[in-house]
């Protein structure tokens, strides 16, 4: 049977489940920004002059409570599309937010989704009774290189 565009787009629960795991271990924990005019945020009336760079610390953000309740928590339904109007936009930055968002945010999402289809349409992920005790260091990124999952083929 052939997957197909449409049937990809229509998975909206895979979407909210691809949306948590990037909040809970986005790709790359900040991203840095050069001020390019003088501006004051309105969050809490901070200054920031013209050509200073900004880091913006996504992991933090993405685990800050006035945002995602119970954070360490991996729940799927922050993101039904209620909930997303609900948040500030620029609560969730997986893929960056504004002008400077990836430019491959949506292939990337069809990607992760056709991917994971096809595994389960192939095999049965079982999880294996694992959890991280803590991530390898890195300036860029999550890492833990002990996750273990047994892949089980499918004789149907």
């Amino acid at each position: 049977e052939v997957l197909t565009f449409e049937d990809i787009d229509r998975l909206t629960y895979m979407d909210m489940v691809i949306s948590e795991a990037m909040r809970k271990y986005p790709p790359i924990g900040f991203i840095q920004r050069l001020c390019t005019k003088d501006a004051i945020l309105p969050s809490n009336n901070l200054k920031i002059s013209k050509d200073t760079v900004t880091v913006v610390p996504i992991l933090a953000i993405h685990r800050d409570e006035r945002f995602y309740p119970n954070p360490d928590v991996f729940d799927p339904e922050r993101f039904t599309p209620e909930k997303v109007k609900e948040r500030n936009k620029f609560s969730y930055l997986a893929f960056g937010e504004g002008n400077r968002i990836c430019i491959g945010v949506r292939f990337s999402r069809l990607q992760m989704k056709a991917c994971i289809t096809w595994l389960l349409r192939k095999y049965t992920l079982k999880p294996q009774e694992y959890k991280p005790e803590r991530f390898e260091r890195s300036a860029f990124s999550l890492r833990d290189t002990k996750s273990k999952y047994e892949f089980i083929r499918r004789t149907n």
